[in-house]
């Protein structure tokens, strides 16, 4: 495996830095290999995290083969204000298609599809992260949008996520779903939580849930109910009720503003 990056960084008005960075790896691999069955390698990723990777798949069953060049470009833009812009391209080019990867990886052939991500975060507060798997046609395989709110004393996150149909993986169907997850601290030892899920391909809420934490130094405990609205012709409406128990001592708890006390007091 060989490496190059050339980071490229500027200084603008106010404090501004911009940083662009081309890179470019080589990978020399073996065409084959001893074949075992694959139980943790089932469903392979792709995305700026491991485009850099010897191997995309998960676990240690199946390793990617065969020679291969991938080539990315990212760009950030950071401002003193608290403000960070970033962007990425990136793709996998092969010497041969090894006839190796399902359709929905986006790396199922001699060039991956184009991989284009782009985020914006201010503090760590608000984050917007957005990625796109598409081919030279513009035809998508994946895409994910996930933005973040973080208050003094809330949480929100929402995220759209679009997968193609990939059956070897288990999804027979293309998956289009909008979720939305939402905390609240209560006092200083309860939080409460929703969420909620919506399936664009069936056109109605596939699931909903309410929660409700209490975490001191000594335990935590979650209490949550979940009901899954949606229905096919092996599995029914249901609800779901959990409860989980977790003693604490060891670690640190990182919660800001947190009154200290001991267990027992």
């Amino acid at each position: 495996r060989l490496c190059a990056r050339l980071p490229l960084v500027r200084a603008g008005e106010g404090g501004v830095t911009h940083l662009l960075e081309p890179i470019v790896q080589g990978i020399v691999a073996p065409r084959d290999r001893n074949r075992v069955p694959n139980e943790d390698s089932i469903t392979p990723e792709f995305d700026e995290g491991n485009l850099f990777s010897t191997s995309r798949f998960p676990g240690r069953d199946a390793r990617e083969l065969g020679n291969r060049l991938n080539l990315g470009l990212a760009y950030t833009r950071t401002a003193p204000s608290g403000w960070s812009l970033g962007g990425f391209v990136g793709r996998s080019i092969r010497d041969r298609d090894l006839k190796q990867l399902n359709t929905g990886t986006g790396l199922n052939s001699k060039a991956s599809d184009w991989l284009v991500s782009a985020s914006a975060a201010y503090d760590d507060r608000l984050s917007l992260v957005s990625r796109t798997l598409f081919d030279d046609q513009v035809n998508l395989s994946r895409s994910e949008s996930i933005l973040r709110w973080r208050g003094d004393r809330h949480a929100l996150e929402t995220r759209y996520t679009f997968l193609e149909a990939d059956a070897p993986a288990g999804r027979p169907l293309d998956t289009s779903e909008w979720q939305v997850d939402a905390a609240y601290d209560l006092t200083g030892d309860w939080t409460g939580r929703a969420n909620w899920r919506y399936d664009f391909v069936t056109n109605d809420a596939s699931r909903a849930g309410l929660g409700l934490t209490y975490r001191s130094d000594c335990v935590t405990v979650d209490f949550d109910v979940e009901r899954r609205f949606t229905s096919t012709i092996t599995l029914e409406p249901t609800t779901r009720f959990g409860l989980t128990v977790e003693l604490a001592g060891f670690g640190a708890d990182d919660r800001p503003n947190r009154r200290k006390r001991r267990c027992g007091t």
